[in-house]
């Protein structure tokens, strides 16, 4: 807390307790004007979030992460706030036109969001139907089924969206993940290569690339895709095991030994990671309810 806080920064934190949010800006902006920290910033941002003013909020926010781009409370306001940035415009669009194209999309994107695939393929599916024409929408679509598990259905849609624009980098990402789940890695390779020409920095489509290389046969390609996922992200448990089923293939044991060592050392920290992680919520449920 900054030392030089005085009766401002008082009196915004005891409107802040009370959930005075907008009452609350006038003193944590003077507070802030005084001592311009990223403690007062973070505080002032959070009371204009709470109070509606998204435009203001995110002007102070960005502030904060220009002197630290690695806060991670500034990006997390941040994030909340473009949500309600949204939600606001889509109440809006739903006021105007109920039954449009964009508001359609937005409630598709809104159920996908909290992984309700059924309702979310219903509204782009009337989104669709309002615009017959438009680009993205196929892909969302297959894009749900496979998240549902439904490859079949998933294939249909996004070969759909890729004889529509064969240059839309993720349908042909999601496509080639669809075909590595249907058992066929040789239709996959050619269009995880082409999603990694629009997403060089996709990681995680430059491993379902090494798992298609393995999986049809070619391993020197295998080996030299995973060890540039394993370079840039070594704490990835998967990339390790691919790794490892790589060099057994090629019969060199020793070096398939210790990726398996690798792979089974992440795995442990990340289960011991995901066991703390679930004592800690466990406890903070626990001194809330006290």
């Amino acid at each position: 807390q900054p030392a030089t806080a005085g009766t401002e920064l008082l009196e915004g934190l005891e409107l802040l307790r009370q959930g005075s949010f907008r009452e609350a800006e006038a003193p944590l902006a003077r507070a802030s004007a005084k001592d311009p920290s990223v403690y007062l910033r973070l505080l002032l941002a959070r009371a204009e979030m709470e109070a509606g003013d998204a435009l203001p909020a995110e002007a102070d926010l960005h502030k904060v992460l220009g002197a630290e781009p690695r806060n991670v409370d500034a990006l997390h306001l941040l994030g909340r706030n473009y949500k309600r940035q949204a939600e606001t415009t889509l109440q809006q669009m739903i006021t105007l036109d109920p039954d449009s194209y964009g508001v359609h999309e937005l409630l598709g994107q809104r159920h996908e969001e909290h992984t309700e695939f059924e309702p979310a393929i219903q509204e782009y599916q009337a989104a669709l139907a309002k615009r017959p024409n438009a680009g993205g929408i196929r892909y969302a679509i297959g894009n749900v089924y496979r998240k549902m598990g439904q490859f079949d259905q998933a294939e249909r849609w996004l070969t759909d969206e890729i004889k529509r624009n064969p240059y839309h980098g993720l349908a042909q990402y999601r496509l080639g993940s669809v075909y590595i789940e249907l058992g066929r890695p040789v239709d996959a390779i050619p269009h995880l290569e082409l999603a990694l020409r629009s997403h060089p920095r996709r990681l995680d489509a430059r491993l379902d690339l090494g798992r298609a290389y393995t999986a049809a046969g070619r391993y020197p390609e295998a080996l030299a895709t995973l060890k540039q996922v394993a370079e840039l992200e070594p704490a990835n448990d998967r990339v390790h095991y691919l790794l490892s089923t790589v060099y057994s293939k090629q019969g060199r044991k020793e070096e398939a030994r210790a990726e398996l060592v690798t792979y089974q050392r992440l795995t442990r920290q990340r289960l011991q990671q995901t066991q703390q992680d679930v004592r800690d919520a466990t406890d903070a449920l626990e001194n809330s309810r006290q």
